[in-house]
């Protein structure tokens, strides 16, 4: 399916870890410049839930959140 995905499991440190990993990966493919969409799901949310899910360090927007939510 072309999907890359990194699991990331543990006790403590799992967002951080997470929050670095998609830096490293964006910067990355930034520097080559080569276009690349990056995903992350974190887990719990700090102030809205729409943060937990965010695309190239962007929340979804309230309309795509609303829209799968409803879905769901």
């Amino acid at each position: 399916s072309g999907l890359n995905v990194i699991h990331i499991t543990g006790t403590k440190g799992k967002g951080s870890i997470a929050a670095f990993t998609d830096s490293l990966i964006h910067t990355y493919f930034h520097r080559l410049s080569r276009p690349v969409k990056v995903g992350l799901y974190i887990s719990p949310y700090l102030i809205t839930e729409r943060e937990r899910i965010r695309i190239n360090f962007e929340p979804l927007s309230e309309e795509i959140f609303a829209g799968y939510f409803f879905d769901v």
